[in-house]
């Protein structure tokens, strides 16, 4: 029964299945009304157009509620039944997901030791229970069973790199992304499991090649099996769901899909290749018009009287393969992307898809059909999801309350919905308890945490921040935008330590995000770690190439040179050769203020080298001149002291090194002291012509020090 309702759902194809002999249409609509209401989860129905659901309650029935009598030996497709009934819903199902764990924790072993699978079998086993962790985001479980998976399908992957071309007009060749495939299974089993399979739609781009054209013929690769394509496409969905999504991530996915495109040998493989290729092209301008045609090509294979439902079952339920309906949604999504809204408009209604209907209609400017055709079909039955749709067209929160108390306090998505709009209200306190009751009904909601914890920092609650955004990260752990806030409330904590790690782990999911970084400077500056410190500023320099933050170098700089006891226990002095390339740097690459010309010729003037000392002493100089720049600097007390100082520091430092030059560049630097002294002593003056009691001290200190510069000139015999 379970591969009779997957084949009029998923796979296709529908001619060959009229009727259930044994019961006629009038029984078959009333069990399926009623087997839609048993298969409810969490306040949630499963899809309404959902073909022949009462076959899966059956086996529900079965499988699942029958498991006592059945013993453990059932254990994996009760799972397997599970799972199936959870792809009928758009998101995770926190009852049917407790289902699957007690299951894998009771009975799952006990099958595995009774069982006495072959060695294929065991490979089915496990790339499909590691694509239910996969799904549900456990992700150490679904990493363990699809290493066991490669194990026993004898074969490993690897991305690396091959010489050759992308485009017809290449000259030379390029390095290029490539799947590496080792395979230990003799070249004769790789045979073909259907004839037919899906159509391979060509992009005929005028530009790009159909495939890439490696010159190395070693990445032409080696012939493997239906079962260890599917091993490939299971390393290739993992691989994308836990990493973020990146350009470069998506150029990897394709040389998983293209190895398995380039050696057609099964039907589930090939359409669960071509889906997730249509899928990375939908962005990719050159590409997206043969997505919409592959979609299209796909959708047609399900009517399409060959294969048989056998050769199409095949390997089935080692992939996720998406159901009917979801491959005509990518379809609609991609015409709507390309402007084509009035078809994607038909292919939404005819799936009875009203929340997309009413993006549609409000895309288009047209809110009040949208509003109309969700009162139809309201009219027609009201339901919670229906009212919640209503209450995000009118922006009315009292369509929510009432779909709440319609489900019985059981629709996580009306307490959703409302949190939502508390939150655009910025009422956090109601925002925080409507989403903690949604939270409350179904747990695995990212985006829900995610808000959550923002209202609670909103609130001060970092407590309840911190918890909210821990789930989010635990579900989906390459959001960048969640380890950065997490790292934020830990700061508010006074736990540095621990949002530098958090820290961390934003910056591996978005390692170009300039805010992230400067996050992580600031934190990494505070806990001591002033090795990541210098790494971090050479990353935003390479983000934004004018950056300048002259308060972490005022830290820095001092801390290294001091030899300050880092956050490891070790002197920070051992980084004294990094921070003067990350001096130099910044000197080459930015317009710098007089606080940085000053931190560098600190860090040269503790040199032994003279002429290291002599570019310090140049520095101070800029440094001076820089403060001098601004022309209000003589008419503000706060500028004028700081010029006073520069030039103060200045006149010391070549008082201070005249025995390490000659005597001409002695002479030379005391000459220049003297006219930086006379300009900052004729300006200050003036100063205190208004202001006497406030500059009588600065202008003492600069006269007592040009004294000792004409008395030094008088020395070197300077007239």
């Amino acid at each position: 029964m379970l591969n009779l309702f997957c084949q009029l759902n998923w796979t296709g194809p529908k001619e060959t299945v009229t009727a259930v002999p044994f019961l006629t249409e009038e029984q078959q609509a009333q069990w399926n009304k009623e087997a839609l209401q048993k298969l409810s989860y969490d306040g949630e129905s499963p899809y309404q157009l959902t073909e022949q659901p009462f076959l899966l309650y059956l086996t529900h029935c079965v499988l699942v509620e029958g498991r006592a009598i059945l013993g453990p030996r059932s254990a994996h497709l009760a799972v397997r039944c599970l799972f199936t009934e959870q792809k009928l819903f758009e998101g995770c199902s926190n009852s049917l997901w407790n289902m699957i764990s007690q299951l894998v924790e009771e009975d799952i072993p006990i099958f595995l030791r009774e069982g006495a699978l072959s060695e294929e079998k065991l490979c089915e086993f496990h790339l499909e229970m590691g694509h239910i962790f996969l799904y549900y985001y456990s992700w150490e479980q679904a990493e363990r069973h699809f290493k066991a998976a490669r194990s026993c399908a004898h074969i490993s992957v690897e991305i690396t790199g091959a010489m050759g071309k992308r485009t017809r007009f290449q000259e030379r060749d390029l390095a290029q992304l490539v799947l590496k495939v080792d395979s230990g299974l003799s070249a004769n089993v790789a045979q073909s499991c259907a004839s037919i399979l899906p159509r391979n739609v060509a992009h005929g781009d005028d530009v790009l090649y159909e495939k890439i054209q490696f010159s190395d013929l070693a990445a032409s690769g080696v012939m493997v099996t239906p079962l260890q394509q599917a091993v490939i496409l299971s390393e290739c969905a993992y691989f994308q769901r836990s990493n973020p999504v990146h350009r470069l991530s998506s150029e990897e996915a394709e040389s998983y899909v293209s190895y398995v495109l380039g050696e057609p040998r099964c039907w589930s493989v090939e359409y669960q290749a071509l889906v997730v290729r249509s899928r990375l092209e939908r962005q990719q301008h050159r590409k997206v018009e043969r997505c919409m045609l592959q979609l299209q090509a796909l959708v047609d294979s399900y009517s399409s009287p060959l294969p048989s439902a056998t050769d199409r079952l095949t390997l089935f339920y080692c992939l996720v393969i998406p159901s009917c309906w979801e491959v005509q949604k990518d379809l609609a999504s991609t015409m709507f992307g390309l402007g084509a809204a009035q078809g994607a408009l038909e292919i939404y209604e005819r799936l009875e898809m009203w929340e997309e209907v009413a993006i549609c209609y409000q895309a288009a400017g047209r809110r009040g059909k949208a509003e109309e055709v969700i009162r139809e079909q309201l009219q027609i039955q009201r339901t919670p999801l229906m009212l919640c749709l209503l209450g995000d067209v009118t922006q009315n929160p009292e369509h929510y309350k009432e779909a709440w108390e319609l489900a019985n306090h059981r629709s996580a998505r009306a307490q959703k919905s409302l949190g939502m709009w508390y939150l655009k209200q910025q009422k956090y306190k109601e925002c925080a308890e409507s989403l903690q009751l949604s939270l409350g009904v179904n747990a695995l909601q990212d985006g829900v945490w995610f808000c959550l914890g923002h209202a609670a920092s909103k609130l001060g609650d970092y407590d309840l921040a911190v918890k909210a955004l821990q789930h989010c990260v635990s579900i989906e752990p390459d959001n960048a935008e969640a380890w950065n806030n997490l790292a934020a409330q830990f700061v508010y904590k006074k736990d540095k330590i621990r949002a530098s790690h958090a820290y961390k782990e934003a910056i591996k999911c978005n390692y170009e995000s300039w805010k992230i970084w400067e996050n992580y400077i600031m934190v990494s500056l505070d806990i001591g770690d002033f090795e990541e410190v210098i790494k971090s500023y050479h990353r935003l320099l390479d983000l934004k190439e004018k950056f300048c933050d002259s308060e972490v170098l005022q830290h820095l700089v001092p801390a290294v040179l001091k030899g300050v006891t880092d956050r490891g226990g070790v002197s920070a002095a051992r980084l004294h050769k990094q921070l003067g390339l990350l001096l130099g740097r910044i000197t080459s690459q930015t317009t710098c203020t007089a606080e940085i010309w000053e931190l560098c010729a600190q860090y040269h003037l503790t040199s032994e080298s003279a002429d290291i000392r002599g570019k310090g002493l140049l520095e101070l100089q800029k440094a001076q001149r820089m403060a001098r720049l601004d022309s209000s600097w003589e008419k503000d007390i706060k500028k004028l002291q700081k010029v006073a100082d520069y030039t103060m520091a200045y006149c010391q430092a070549c008082r201070g090194l005249l025995d390490k030059f000659s005597k001409k560049e002695a002479c030379q630097n005391l000459s220049s002291a003297k006219l930086a002294l006379q300009s900052v002593i004729i300006k200050a003056k003036e100063f205190g012509l208004i202001a006497t009691t406030e500059v009588e001290k600065m202008v003492e200190d600069l006269e007592r020090e040009m004294q000792s510069i004409l008395d030094l000139q008088q020395t070197y015999a300077i007239v």
